[in-house]
């Protein structure tokens, strides 16, 4: 492992859906590699397949993209820490099981029963397409999988689920004083929203929603014709989070009418479940417990939203764990301990190698 490495990749850019020229500077890295295929795709995912799998195989992911449009990273060093954005969410993980995995291959040790991927669109408006495009090519021949995100000190083993809207106001409009007494669209929105935040989900373990966005009007002598907002339901369970998405839709058509008309389109969706697989999770759980508390100190456990939702919604148990320690993600302050990658190496690398040999040792494989 090399910091200055580990720096060339955190100044990539690699903003979700923007990801060719890190997916390009991974994949050159196994290009002397021999007795592997490297597959790249259209929507920049890099996987590493030995030649000669050996099915049923263990899926192991870092995510490329990163929360950050910005061209330019700026990149500070102090007090033993890394700070720019991005830097540890993903970039670390993708650093430190990209050099777990070219070791691996430059002492032939990597293991036959495993798959690497770098996978694209993890983040935010990605809604998971990278991820799925892989388990879609694997079909089959995936019995596990380890997602490498955010820190050492969690581990995901739950899925959270979540779905996501934009929803659309539109009104006739007019003059504040002469048209007054035409339906607002704002106060529609304002409405509907009002009674969104009456729903009450006490009853709906880990169940929250969420308007992240209003937006619309003219000027304030106008009755405004037009509003927009967004909003998210957010669930570890699948029959809850169907529950109050539907509530929400409820309440939503009963404001649309002759003079109000209403479009609700779904911008996104991940997700949840995992109840079927649960002695198979908890196996998984233990084997990143075990490699992470040998390292460093015992993680705690965590609901997430991560490439893990993917799998979990095709039946294959997945745990998501980190390789490095630092915080602030998703921020311009993010920051990675410079000395935790090493850390993270050794951790990914039993990890890797653990559950390779997990599931070898059982006849009966996850799926």
């Amino acid at each position: 492992m090399n910091v200055e490495d580990f720096l060339k990749l955190v100044s990539i850019p690699a903003e979700t859906f923007c990801e060719e020229e890190r997916a390009h500077y991974i994949a050159d890295k196994f290009k002397d590699f021999e007795n592997i295929c490297v597959i790249t795709d259209e929507v920049n995912n890099v996987i590493v397949i030995p030649d000669g799998l050996k099915t049923p195989a263990v899926l192991v992911s870092a995510h490329l993209d990163t929360v950050f449009a910005d061209k330019y990273i700026d990149i500070v060093r102090e007090n033993g820490n890394i700070m720019a954005p991005g830097a540890g969410d993903d970039t670390a993980n993708v650093y430190v099981l990209l050099c777990v995995l070219t070791d691996m291959l430059e002492k032939n040790e990597f293991p036959e029963n495993v798959i690497v991927a770098f996978n694209s669109c993890e983040e935010g408006k990605g809604n998971l397409i990278g991820i799925n495009r892989v388990l879609d090519r694997l079909s089959g021949k995936i019995s596990a999988h380890i997602a490498f995100d955010l820190t050492y000190n969690h581990i995901i083993n739950r899925a959270l689920g979540s779905v996501r809207y934009e929803v659309k106001i539109s009104t006739r409009g007019g003059h504040s004083f002469n048209a007054f007494g035409t339906p607002n669209a704002i106060a529609v929105a304002s409405k509907i929203i009002s009674e969104i935040y009456d729903i009450d989900v006490s009853n709906h373990e880990c169940t929250t929603y969420n308007v992240g966005l209003i937006e619309g009007g003219i000027s304030v002598n106008t009755i405004a014709d037009s509003v927009r907002f967004l909003y998210e339901v957010r669930s570890a369970s699948y029959k809850n989070m169907k529950d109050i998405d539907s509530t929400i839709h409820k309440i939503i058509d009963k404001f649309s009418g002759d003079e109000v008309e209403i479009k609700v389109k779904e911008t996104g969706r991940r997700p949840c479940g995992g109840d079927g697989i649960k002695e198979e999770t908890d196996a998984l759980t233990k084997i990143c417990e075990n490699a992470v508390s040998l390292y460093a100190k015992m993680p705690t456990y965590s609901i997430g939203s991560t490439d893990c939702n993917a799998s979990v919604a095709r039946n294959i148990p997945a745990v998501c764990v980190g390789c490095y320690n630092g915080g602030g993600e998703h921020t311009y302050n993010e920051w990675v301990e410079e000395s935790s990658i090493y850390t993270g190496y050794d951790i990914c690398k039993k990890i890797i190698e653990d559950v390779s040999k997990y599931i070898k040792r059982h006849e009966v494989p996850f799926l």
